[in-house]
C-alpha cells in the first residue's frame, strides 16, 4: 500500500481557532462547563437511584438522557481542551481514536433523539392513558424501551462509521475541531457517494421520525388538555411536558443549527462563497433629506404596528370575554402582521441609513427574509379564510356554532392555516435554494423568492412555474371560498327577516371584508405592476417554438382611436359580465325562478362570461400596446382557442336543450313536470357541456400535434384555423374536420330548433286556448331572439370568412361575436321574460308602508355588494392574464426529439415479436376490461373486496397501454428512426412511475381489506364502508402520484445534453441520464423512492398475512379458514407476480452486462403482471369465474390453419369522381358514425337497463352486434379508397379474406339472428304462459351460440374452399372483397366455388324466409283467432318492428342478388353490396329502438352516460444498442464419460429419495391433526428447507453430469441466485434446529408452561426469525460479492457458492474473505452453544428428576433433533475442515454435494422413524395402500 498512511496513521486536527492571549481563557470556560455538565448530571442520577419516590419509569427514563450527556461531553471536551493549549501544528490525534471520537459523537447526536422520542411517549401514556399507566410502563417496558433507544442509535451509528472506515485514506487533516463521519471520509481519495448519501438518509430519517414522533405525541395530549376539564391535571401535564418539549427544542436547535451551517460551508459551486457570501440590496432609491424622512415615516408605521397589533393580542388574551372562536381565530392576523412587519422594514430602515453600496445582506439573511416575506404573503391569505369560515357557521348555521368552532375545530384550523403556508412557502424557497448563483445584486428593496432566483445562471423554469402556479393557486382559492362564503351569508341576510341579526352579521362581516378587500388590493398591486416591466425584452431569449412567444395581428386601430375603442369594448364586456353575473343571482336567490326552464336558462350566461372573458381582457391589453409587441405565450394562445370554441358550440347546445324544454312544456304540459325533472335538467346541461367540450377537444387536439413554422396569429385573437396555419405541414384533416364540425353543429341545431318550433307552431294553431298560446309565445319569442343574435353573428363571421378582401371586416365581426350575443341575452331574456322582469323590480316596487318600516339602503347595498364583488373578479381576472402573459426568464424548453434504443430485435423476427406483444396487449386490455365489465354488472360482487380490486385492472390498464403501444411501433421501425418527442417521453416516464407505485399501494389496500375481514369480521361492514373504501383507494392513488410527480419533477428541472435514450422506454433514470448535470439528488430520491415503496409494501402485507395466518391457526372455524384462504390466497399470487417481476428487474439493474435481460425483464413488468392479474384473481373469484364462463360460451373461434399468401391485391373500389369524392366520404363517414353510434348506444343501453334484461332485448343485441360487424368491415376501407387514386386501393390477400370472411358472416348473422328473433315473438304471442319457461337465459345463449356457430361454420367453409385456390390474378373487381371475388382470381376449375356458394345463398335465403314466414302465419292465426285487444295491439307492436327490420334486410340482399345475374348493372349491383352494408345497420336502430317503448324511455338517459375521447398519437421511430449477458463456466462433478451415467441414476434415485420423504413427511403432518403440535410444526421447516437445499443443487448438477466438462456453461444471475439459496439452506439448517431445541427445553424444562409459552403465535415467530436473520445474513454477504466487478469466467466447484463468486474478481475480496470468516463462525458457534446449553439443561433437569416416563420421553423426542443435528453439523463441519487443504480439493467438492445430499435424505428418516406419532401413522397409511390396491 504505497503512499498511504494506512489505518493506525496520525491525523492532525483542525481545532478551534484561538489566539494565544486566549488560549488560557478558552480553556478555563470549557473546563467550567465541562465539569458543570459531570456534576449536574451526575448528581441527578445519584439523585434518582437514593431517592424511592423518584423511582418511576420518567425519571428512570431520564437517566437515559444524563448518561448521554455525560458520554457526549466527555467523547469531546477532554480532546478539545488539550488541542486548545496546544499548538495547531501539534494537534495530533491517531486514526483509531479519532474513529472512535466520530463513533460516540454521532451516538451522542443519535440517542439524544431516540431517547427524547421515548420520553415523549411516556408523557403520552401517562396524560392520555393514566389508568393504564402503571400496566404499560412496568419495569420490563422500561427497558426494553431504553435498550431499543440505545440499540438502535448503536446501529444506525455503526453502519455510518463502518461505511468510512472501510474507506483508505489520502490526506491527514480534520478540518473540524473534532472528529466526526463526514471529517472521515473526506480524507479518503475514493467514491464517497454511499457515505454521502446514507449520512443525508440517516439524518433526514432520524430528525423526521423524531420530530413527527413528538409532534404527534403532543398533539394527542394538547387534545386530551383541551376536551379535560381537570385544571389539576392539565396543570400537571403543563409541569411534566413543558421541561420536555423545552429539552428537545433546544437539541432540535442546535442539531438544526449544525446541520443547516453544514449544508452552508460545504457547497461546491464554483465562483461562489455560498454559506456566508454577501449579496447586495438594492434598496429604495431615495437619497439626502427624503431619505431621513422615509425612515422617520417608515419607523413610525413600523411602531404603530407592532404596538397596535402587540395591544390586540394582549388585550384578546387577557379579556375572558373576547375567548371567542372569532376573536382567537383574528389572533393569528396581528401575529402574521408582526412577523411581516419584522421581517421587512427594520432592515429597510437600516439600508435607507446606508450609502446603496454598501448595503450588504448575507445569503443565509436574504433566505430567511424571502421565507419570512413569503410565509407573510401567504398567511394572511389563509388565515382571512379560515375566518371567513367563522363567519359562515356563525351567521348561516348559528345554533350549531358552539359545535362546530370548538376547540378542537380551533386548533385544526390554526394549525391547517400555518401549516399549508409553510409547506408552500418552504417549497418555494427550496426550489430556489438548490440553484447555484453567478450575481450578487438584490434588484428589490427586499429579498424574495423571486430576486434570489434571478441571482442564478441556471434555468429557473421550475421556479417560474412553481411561482406562478403558487400566486393563481393562493389567490383563486382565497378569493373563491371568500366570495362563495360572503354570497352564501348574503343570500341568508336577504332571506331574513331580523334586523337585529341582520345587523350584526353586517358588524362582523364588514371588518373582516374590509381587511381581506385591503388585503387583495395591495397584493394585486405588486403582481400587476410585475407585469408590466421590461415586458418585450425578457420574453423572446432562446425560446423554442412550441412554448415560446407568438405575435397577435389584433384589431388594426390609428392610435387616436385607441382609447375611445379600449373605452366602449370595455365598457361592453364590464355591461355584459355584469348583467349575466346578476341574471344567474337572480335565478338562484329567487324561489319562484327555481323551474327547468331558468335554470337551463343560466347555462347561457355562464357561457356569455366564458366567451367575454376569454376574449376581451386580452384584446384591452394589446390595444393598449404597439402591434409589434402584442405577444402571447403558445400555451396561452392553445388555451384561449379552445375556450373560444367550446363557447361557440356550447351557445348552440345550450340554446338546443332550451328549445326542447320548450317544447315539452308546450306541446306536453301534462307530463313537463315529470319529464322535466331536476335530474333530466342536469343531464341537458352535462350533455351540452360535454359534447361541446369533447368535440373542441378532438378539434384543438388534431391541431397540438403539428409543428408549426410561423410565429404570427392573424386574428385579433387565436382560435383554431389561427393556430393551425402556423404549419408547415399537411393540414387537410385538420380543415376536413372543422368544416364537418362546423357544418354538423350549424345544421343540428338550426334544424331542432326549426323542427321544434314547428311543432310548437303545429301545437298552437290547432289548439283554440288564448292564454296557452300568448304565454308560449312570450317564452319562445325570448329564446328564438337569442337565437337569431346568436344565429346572424355567427354566419356574419362565417360568410366574411369566404372573402380575403374583408379580412378587417371578419376580424370585427369575430370579436363582436364574443361582446353582443352575451351583451344583449340577458336583456332579451330579462325584460322579455315576466318572471325575471317582476323579480328584479319586485325589491324596489315597496308599498309605502314597508318604505316607511324598512330601510331603503338594504338592497343598494346589496347591489353594491354584489358590483363590488364582480368589480374584484374583474381585477383579479385582469391581474391574472397580466401576469399570465409574462414571459419567464431563461425559459428553455425541451421540445427537441430524443432517440430511443428500443427491443433488439433481427428483422427475421421483429414480426413474431411484434404479434407476441401484440396478442399479449390485447389480452390484457381484454381482460382487465372484462373483470371490469363483470364487477361493474354483477350486484353480487358491489362488495368492498371487489371495488377496491378495480384499481388493479384499471391501473394494469394504464401500465400496458404506456408501454405497449409505442413499443410495438418501435419493434416494426429501424433502430435509427425510434424517435419520441421530450414531452411524450415525460409523460410516459410519468405513467410508467405511477404504474409501478399504484401496483404496491393498491395491493396494500387489498391486504388491509382481507385484513379486516377476515381479523375483524363482525366490524367489516361499520369499517369497510363506501366512504372507506374511496379513500382508501384515493389515498393509494394520491400517494403515487405525489410520489412521482416529485420524482419526475427533480428530473424536469434539468437541461439535457444527450438525445438517446438507453432503454425500450422512457423512465424517470433514462431521463436524469440525458443531463450533463450533477443528478446526485435524483439517485438519492431514486433509491429512497424504491427503498420506501419496495419494503412499506412488502412489510404491510407481510404483517397482515402474519395476523391473518394467526388468526386462521388459532381459529377452529373450518369455513372461516377456507374461505380466508380462497380470498387472501389470490391476493398473496397477484402480489408475488408483481413483486418478482419488479424484483427481476432492479435485480438485474445491478448487473450492467445484462442489460438486454433487464430491458426485457422491464417490459415483461408492464405486460406479465397486467395479463396474469385478471387470470389469477378472475379464476380464484368463484363469483367472477362464474359470470365470465356464462359470458364466454356464446363465443367460438374459426379459421383454425388458415395459411394465406400476403400478396397485395388491387381493389376496384367505389367509382367516384375527383370532384365528388368529398362528398360521397362525408357521407358514408356520417353514415358509419350513425350506425356504430345507434348500434352501440342500443346494446349499452340494453346491458345497463335492469328492465331491459328480456329475452327479446337479449336476442336483439345479436342483430346490433352483427350490424356493427358489417359496417366496421367493409365501411372504413372503403372510406380510406374514395380519397385514393384508383391505381393505389392496395389490399394484402390476407386482409381481403379476413374481409370476405366476415362480410359473409354479416349477411348469414342477419337472416338467422332475425330468424331467433322471430321464434321468440311466436313463443311470447302463442305460447304467453310458458314463456318465462322457455325462453330462458339458457335458452337465450344457446339459440344466440347456435346462430353464430353455425354461420361461422358455414362461412368458413364457404371461404376454405376459395382459399385453397392458387391465384393468376390480382385486381378485385368489387368495393370490397367476398368470397366471389376471391375464387375469380383463381385461373384453377371453381365449379366446387360456384356451386357450394348457390347452394348456401339457396339454403340461407329458405331457411329464414320460411322460418319467418311461418312463424307469422301462426302468430296472425293467433291473434285472429284471440278477442283479446290489448293482447292483438301487444302483438302488432313487439312484432311490426321486427318485420320491418326483416323486409329492410331482405330487400337489401335481394337487390344484390338479383342485380348479380345482370353484368350490365354491375354498377348498380355494387352500389348495392354497399348500401346493404350500410342501410340495415342505420336503419334497424332506429326501427326497433322508436317502436320498443322501453328502449324508447331509456333511450334518452342512457346517452347522457358516454362520452367518445380521441386521442392522436403521433410518434417517430429511432434506434437500437447492444449488450452482451457474461456466460461462466461451472467446473460441476468430475466423472469419466464411463460412469456419468450410473453416477446420473444414483443422483436422480437419491433426489428423488429426498423429495418423496421430505414432501410425504410434511402432507402427514399436515393432514394428521394428532401431529398437529409446536414440535411438529416447527420440524415442517427442516423438510421445507431440505427440499430447497437439494432443488437448487441436484438437478442442474445432474444437468451437467450428461454434458461435456467444456460445455457447462451457466448466467451469472444463475450462478448468483443459486449460491444465494445454497447458503440460505446452510444456514437455515442451523437456525431451524435451533428454534427446535428452544422447543424441546420448553417441553422438557417448563412442561407446566409449555401451552402457554409454545402458542401459534410463538411458532410463527420462531419460524420467521429463523427464515429471516438466515435471508439477512445471506443478502449481505451475497451482496458483497455482486458488487465486485469480474475477471475470470470458471467457477471451480461443482456449483455456485460465495467464495466461487468473489473468486472471479480480481479486486481486493478482504471485506468477503472477513465477513465470511465472521458470518461462518457465527452462525456455528450460536448454533453449537444454543444446542449444547440447550441440551445441558435438558440433562440437569432429567438427571435431577426422578420421573421415568418423562426422562424416557425426554429421550425419544431429543434422540432424533441430536441425531438430526449431528449429521447436518458432521457434514457441514467435514466440509469447511476439507476447505483449508488444497490438495483434498477433489474431496471437498465431494464432501459439499453430500452436505446438499446426505442431511436432507437421512432427516426424514431419522425424525421421522424415531417419532412414535410419524411411525404409526406411515404405517398405517402403508398398509392401508396394500390392503386397497
Amino acid at each position: 500500500m504505497d503512499n498511504q498512511t494506512f489505518r493506525f496513521s496520525v491525523l492532525l486536527v483542525e481545532g478551534l481557532e484561538v489566539t494565544p492571549q486566549s488560549a488560557i481563557p478558552a480553556f478555563i470556560v470549557l473546563l467550567l462547563v465541562y465539569i458543570g455538565i459531570l456534576v449536574s448530571n451526575i448528581g441527578m442520577m445519584i439523585q434518582i437511584s437514593l431517592e424511592k419516590c423518584l423511582h418511576q419509569p420518567m425519571y428512570v427514563l431520564l437517566c437515559n438522557l444524563t448518561v448521554n450527556d455525560i458520554m457526549g461531553s466527555t467523547v469531546l471536551l477532554p480532546r478539545l481542551m488539550k488541542d486548545v493549549l496546544t499548538a495547531p501544528s501539534e494537534r495530533y490525534i491517531t486514526y483509531v481514536e479519532c474513529v472512535i471520537q466520530a463513533y460516540f459523537t454521532h451516538l451522542n447526536g443519535t440517542a439524544s433523539h431516540t431517547v427524547i422520542m421515548i420520553m415523549a411517549f411516556d408523557r403520552y401514556v401517562a396524560i392520555c392513558n393514566p389508568l393504564r399507566y402503571p400496566s404499560i410502563m412496568t419495569s420490563n417496558m422500561v427497558i426494553k424501551l431504553s435498550v431499543a433507544a440505545w440499540a438502535v442509535s448503536m446501529i444506525l451509528v455503526g453502519v455510518l462509521i463502518g461505511l468510512s472506515a472501510r474507506l483508505s485514506h489520502c490526506r491527514s487533516v480534520i478540518q473540524s475541531n473534532f472528529c466526526d463521519n463526514a471529517s472521515l471520509f473526506k480524507l479518503s481519495c475514493e467514491s464517497t457517494v454511499v457515505n454521502n448519501i446514507y449520512g443525508l438518509t440517516f439524518t433526514a430519517v432520524l430528525l423526521t421520525s423524531s420530530m413527527g414522533s413528538v409532534v404527534l405525541t403532543y398533539l394527542n395530549i394538547a387534545i386530551v388538555c383541551f376536551k379535560s376539564k381537570s385544571k389539576t391535571t392539565n396543570s400537571k401535564a403543563i409541569k411534566t411536558c413543558s421541561t420536555h418539549l423545552i429539552i428537545y427544542i433546544i437539541m432540535l436547535i442546535t442539531g438544526f443549527l449544525a446541520v443547516f451551517l453544514h449544508r452552508v460551508s460545504m457547497s461546491k459551486m464554483d465562483n461562489l462563497t455560498f454559506g456566508y457570501n454577501v449579496l447586495q440590496v438594492e434598496g429604495l432609491l431615495v437619497t439626502g433629506q427624503s431619505a431621513q424622512i422615509t425612515v422617520v415615516i417608515l419607523l413610525l408605521m413600523y411602531i404603530f404596528s407592532v404596538v397596535s397589533n402587540l395591544g390586540i393580542l394582549i388585550h384578546i388574551t387577557t379579556v375572558k370575554s373576547l375567548h371567542q372562536p372569532m376573536y382567537i381565530l383574528f389572533c393569528h392576523l396581528p401575529a402574521n402582521d408582526i412577523l411581516g412587519a419584522t421581517a421587512i422594514i427594520p432592515r429597510v430602515v437600516r439600508d435607507l441609513l446606508l450609502d446603496p453600496s454598501e448595503r450588504f445582506i448575507t445569503y443565509v439573511e436574504c433566505f430567511l427574509q424571502a421565507f419570512c416575506a413569503h410565509l407573510y404573503g401567504t398567511m394572511c391569505h389563509t388565515i382571512l379564510m379560515i375566518m371567513a369560515f367563522d363567519r359562515y357557521v356563525a351567521i348561516c348555521n348559528p345554533l350549531q356554532y358552539p359545535t362546530i368552532m370548538n376547540n378542537r375545530m380551533l386548533v385544526k384550523l390554526s394549525v391547517a392555516a400555518w401549516g399549508v403556508a409553510i409547506v408552500l412557502v418552504v417549497v418555494l424557497i427550496g426550489l430556489t435554494a438548490r440553484l447555484s448563483l453567478c450575481r450578487s445584486m438584490i434588484q428589490n428593496h427586499f429579498c424574495d423568492n423571486a430576486s434570489i432566483f434571478k441571482l442564478s445562471c441556471e434555468s429557473t423554469v421550475v421556479n417560474n412555474l412553481y411561482g406562478l402556479a403558487f400566486t393563481i393557486v393562493l389567490l383563486t382559492s382565497s378569493l373563491g371560498f371568500v366570495l362563495l362564503t360572503y354570497l352564501r351569508i348574503a343570500m341568508v341576510c336577504i332571506r331574513s327577516k331580523h334586523k337585529a341579526t341582520n345587523s350584526k352579521a353586517a358588524k362582523t362581516c364588514s371588518t373582516h371584508l374590509a381587511v381581506y378587500v385591503i388585503t387583495v388590493v395591495c397584493g394585486f398591486l405588486p403582481i400587476f405592476l410585475h407585469r408590466f416591466s421590461d415586458f418585450v425584452e425578457e420574453s423572446m431569449e432562446n425560446q423554442t417554438f412550441r412554448y415560446g412567444i407568438l405575435l397577435v395581428e389584433g384589431l388594426r386601430i390609428p392610435l387616436q382611436s385607441s382609447l375611445p375603442v379600449l373605452i366602449v369594448i370595455f365598457l361592453a364586456y364590464v355591461f355584459a359580465v355584469v348583467s349575466n353575473f346578476t341574471l344567474i343571482f337572480l335565478i338562484i336567490t329567487e324561489k319562484n325562478l327555481h323551474d327547468p326552464m331558468h335554470f337551463l336558462f343560466c347555462n347561457l350566461p355562464v357561457n356569455d362570461i366564458l366567451g367575454t372573458t376569454v376574449i376581451v381582457p386580452r384584446l384591452l391589453q394589446d390595444i393598449l400596446r404597439e402591434s409589434s409587441e402584442r405577444y402571447i405565450s403558445y400555451a396561452e394562445c392553445v388555451v384561449q382557442a379552445y375556450f373560444v370554441h367550446v363557447f361557440a358550440a356550447a351557445c348552440h347546445y345550450v340554446l338546443l336543450i332550451m328549445a326542447f324544454d320548450r317544447y315539452v312544456a308546450i306541446c306536453n304540459p301534462l307530463r313537463y313536470a315529470a319529464v322535466m325533472t331536476n335530474k333530466t335538467v342536469i343531464i341537458l346541461s352535462a350533455s351540452a357541456w360535454g359534447l361541446a367540450v369533447a368535440m373542441v377537444t378532438a378539434m384543438i387536439g388534431l391541431t397540438l400535434r403539428l409543428s408549426h413554422c410561423r410565429s404570427i396569429i392573424e386574428n385579433p385573437f387565436c382560435d383554431n384555423p389561427s393556430l393551425f396555419k402556423l404549419s408547415c405541414e399537411n393540414i387537410s384533416v385538420n380543415n376536413t374536420f372543422g368544416v364537418v364540425y362546423t357544418i354538423i353543429i350549424a345544421c343540428i341545431s338550426a334544424l331542432s330548433i326549426f323542427i321544434t318550433y314547428v311543432k310548437i307552431a303545429a301545437v298552437c294553431i290547432t289548439s283554440k286556448n288564448k292564454a296557452l298560446n300568448s304565454k308560449a309565445i312570450q317564452t319562445c319569442s325570448t329564446h328564438l331572439a337569442v337565437y337569431v343574435i346568436m344565429f346572424v353573428s355567427g354566419a356574419i363571421f362565417i360568410f366574411l370568412h369566404r372573402f380575403p378582401e374583408y379580412s378587417d371586416s371578419r376580424k370585427l365581426g369575430s370579436v363582436l361575436f364574443h361582446i353582443v350575443p352575451p351583451g344583449l341575452n340577458p336583456l332579451v331574456y330579462g325584460l322579455q321574460s315576466k318572471d325575471i322582469r317582476n323579480s328584479f323590480w319586485g325589491s324596489r316596487t315597496v308599498s309605502p308602508s314597508i318604505m316607511d318600516t324598512r330601510s331603503t339602503a338594504t338592497p343598494q347595498a346589496a347591489a353594491e355588494s354584489l358590483i363590488t364583488i364582480l368589480l374584484v373578479i374583474i381585477d383579479e381576472y385582469l391581474s391574472g392574464m397580466q401576469m399570465a402573459t409574462t414571459p419567464m426568464d431563461n425559459l428553455t424548453s425541451p421540445n427537441s426529439f430524443l432517440l430511443v434504443e428500443g427491443l433488439k430485435v433481427t428483422p427475421q423476427s421483429s414480426q413474431p415479436v411484434f404479434i407476441m406483444f401484440l396478442v399479449a396487449y390485447i389480452f390484457s386490455m381484454v381482460s382487465n376490461l372484462g373483470l371490469l365489465f363483470v364487477i361493474s354488472t354483477e350486484k353480487n360482487l358491489h362488495d368492498p373486496m371487489h371495488f377496491l380490486f378495480c384499481n388493479l385492472p384499471l391501473n394494469d390498464i394504464m401500465g400496458t397501454t404506456v408501454i405497449v403501444p409505442r413499443l410495438l411501433h418501435d419493434i416494426l421501425s429501424e433502430s435509427s428512426e425510434r424517435y419520441i418527442s421530450y414531452a411524450e417521453c415525460v409523460v410516459q416516464a410519468y405513467f410508467v412511475h405511477v404504474f409501478t407505485a399504484a401496483c404496491h399501494y393498491v395491493l396494500m389496500i387489498m391486504a388491509f381489506d382481507r385484513y379486516v375481514a377476515i381479523c375483524n369480521p363482525l366490524r367489516y361492514a361499520a369499517v369497510m364502508t363506501n366512504k372507506m373504501v374511496v379513500v382508501l383507494s384515493a389515498l393509494a392513488w394520491g400517494l403515487a402520484v405525489l410520489l412521482v410527480t416529485i420524482m419526475v419533477g427533480l428530473t424536469v428541472r434539468l437541461s439535457h445534453c444527450r438525445y438517446k435514450i438507453e432503454n425500450p422506454f422512457c423512465d424517470n433514470a433514462s431521463l436524469f441520464k440525458l443531463s450533463c448535470e450533477n443528478v446526485s439528488v435524483n439517485n438519492v430520491f431514486g433509491l429512497v423512492y424504491t427503498a420506501v415503496v419496495l419494503s412499506f409494501s412488502a412489510l404491510s402485507i407481510f404483517i397482515t398475512y402474519v395476523k391473518i395466518a394467526a388468526v386462521c391457526i388459532t381459529s377452529k372455524n373450518k369455513a372461516l379458514n377456507s374461505k380466508a384462504i380462497q380470498t387472501c390466497s389470490t391476493h398473496l399470487a397477484v402480489y408475488l407476480i408483481m413483486f418478482v417481476s419488479g424484483a427481476i428487474f432492479i435485480f438485474l439493474h445491478r448487473f450492467p452486462e445484462y442489460s438486454d435481460s433487464r430491458k426485457l425483464a422491464s417490459i415483461m413488468f408492464h405486460v406479465v403482471p397486467p395479463g396474469l392479474n385478471p387470470l389469477v384473481y378472475g379464476l380464484q373469484t368463484k363469483e367472477i369465474r362464474h359470470k365470465v364462463v356464462k359470458l364466454w360460451r356464446g363465443k367460438k373461434q374459426a379459421m383454425d390453419n388458415l395459411t394465406i399468401a400476403s400478396n397485395m391485391l388491387l381493389l376496384e373500389g367505389l367509382k367516384v369522381t375527383p370532384q365528388s369524392s368529398y362528398p360521397v366520404f362525408f357521407l358514408l363517414l356520417f353514415a358509419y358514425l350513425f350506425s356504430i353510434t345507434c348500434n352501440t348506444g342500443l346494446i349499452l343501453l340494453i346491458t345497463m337497463e335492469s328492465n331491459l334484461h328480456h329475452p327479446m332485448h337479449f336476442l336483439f343485441c345479436n342483430l346490433s352486434l352483427n350490424d356493427v360487424l358489417g359496417t366496421t368491415v367493409m365501411m372504413p376501407r372503403l372510406l380510406q379508397d374514395i380519397l385514393r387514386d384508383a391505381s393505389e386501393r392496395y389490399i394484402s390477400y390476407v386482409d381481403c379474406a379476413v374481409q370476405a370472411y366476415f362480410v359473409h358472416t354479416y349477411a348469414v348473422a342477419a337472416h338467422y339472428v332475425l330468424v331467433i328473433m322471430a321464434f321468440d315473438r311466436y313463443v311470447a304471442i302463442c305460447n304467453p304462459l310458458r314463456y318465462s319457461t322457455i325462453m330462458t337465459n339458457t335458452m337465450v345463449v344457446k339459440l344466440s351460440v347456435g346462430v353464430w356457430g353455425f354461420c361461422i361454420f358455414m362461412v368458413s367453409i364457404l371461404l376454405g374452399l376459395s382459399i385453397r385456390l392458387s391465384r393468376c390474378r390480382y385486381k378485385i373487381e368489387n368495393p370490397f372483397c367476398d368470397n366471389a371475388s376471391l375464387f375469380k382470381l383463381s385461373c384453377e376449375n371453381v365449379t366446387v366455388n360456384n356451386a357450394f356458394g348457390l347452394a348456401y345463398t339457396v339454403l340461407v335465403f329458405t331457411v329464414s324466409l320460411g322460418s319467418v314466414i311461418i312463424t307469422y302465419s301462426k302468430i296472425a292465426a293467433v291473434c285472429i283467432s284471440s278477442k283479446s285487444k290489448s293482447l292483438n295491439s301487444k302483438a302488432i307492436k313487439t312484432c311490426c318492428s321486427h318485420v320491418i327490420v326483416y323486409i329492410i334486410m331482405l330487400f337489401s340482399s335481394v337487390i344484390i342478388v338479383f342485380l348479380h345475374r345482370f353484368p350490365e348493372y354491375s354498377d348498380n349491383r355494387k352500389l348495392s353490396s354497399i348500401m346493404f352494408h350500410v342501410l340495415p345497420p342505420g336503419l334497424n336502430p332506429v326501427v326497433y329502438g322508436l317502436q320498443t317503448k322501453e328502449i324508447r324511455q331509456k333511450l334518452g338517459t342512457f346517452w347522457h352516460r358516454n362520452k367518445i375521447h380521441l386521442k392522436i398519437v403521433q410518434s417517430i421511430p429511432m434506434d437500437n444498442g447492444t449488450l452482451t449477458d457474461s456466460v461462466l463456466l461451472v467446473e460441476g462433478l468430475k466423472v469419466t464419460a464411463e460412469s456419468s451415467y450410473p453416477v446420473f441414476i444414483l443422483l436422480l434415485l437419491v433426489y428423488i429419495f429426498i423429495m418423496v420423504s421430505n414432501i410425504g413427511l410434511i402432507l402427514i403432518i399436515s393432514t394428521e391433526k394428532n401431529l398437529h403440535h409446536p414440535m411438529h410444526f416447527l420440524f415442517c421447516n427442516l423438510p421445507v428447507n431440505d427440499i430447497l437445499g437439494t432443488n437448487i443443487i441436484l438437478p442442474r448438477l445432474m444437468k451437467d453430469i450428461l454434458k461435456e466438462t467444456s460445455e457447462r456453461y451457466m448466467s451469472y444471475v444463475e450462478c448468483v441466485v443459486q449460491a444465494y439459496f445454497v447458503h440460505v439452506f446452510a444456514v437455515a439448517c442451523h437456525y431451524v434446529l435451533i428454534i427446535m431445541a428452544f422447543d424441546r427445553y420448553v417441553a422438557i424444562c417448563n412442561p407446566l408452561r409449555y401451552t402457554a409459552v409454545m402458542t401459534n403465535k410463538m411458532v410463527i415467530k420462531l419460524s420467521a426469525f429463523a427464515w429471516g436473520l438466515s435471508i439477512f445474513m445471506v443478502s449481505i454477504l451475497l451482496g458483497l460479492s455482486i458488487r465486485l466487478s469480474r475477471c475470470r469466467y470458471k467457477i471451480e466447484n461443482p456449483f455456485c457458492d460465495n467464495a466461487s463468486l468473489f473468486k472471479l474478481s480480481c479486486e481486493n475480496v478482504t471485506v468477503n474473505n472477513v465477513f465470511g470468516l465472521v458470518y461462518t463462525v457465527i452462525v456455528f458457534t450460536l448454533s453449537l452453544g444454543s444446542v449444547f446449553i440447550t441440551y445441558g439443561k435438558i440433562a440437569v433437569v432429567c438427571i435431577t428428576s426422578k420421573n421415568k416416563s418423562l426422562n424416557s420421553k425426554a429421550i425419544k423426542t431429543c434422540s432424533s433433533h441430536i441425531a438430526v443435528y449431528l449429521i447436518m453439523f458432521v457434514s457441514c463441519a467435514t466440509f469447511i475442515f476439507l476447505h483449508r487443504f488444497p490438495e483434498y480439493s477433489d474431496t471437498r467438492k465431494l464432501a459439499s454435494i453430500m452436505f446438499h445430499i446426505v442431511p436432507p435424505g437421512l432427516n426424514p428418516l431419522v425424525y421421522g422413524l424415531q417419532t412414535k406419532e410419524i411411525r404409526q401413522k406411515f404405517v398405517k397409511f402403508w398398509f392401508r395402500k396394500k390392503w386397497n390396491p
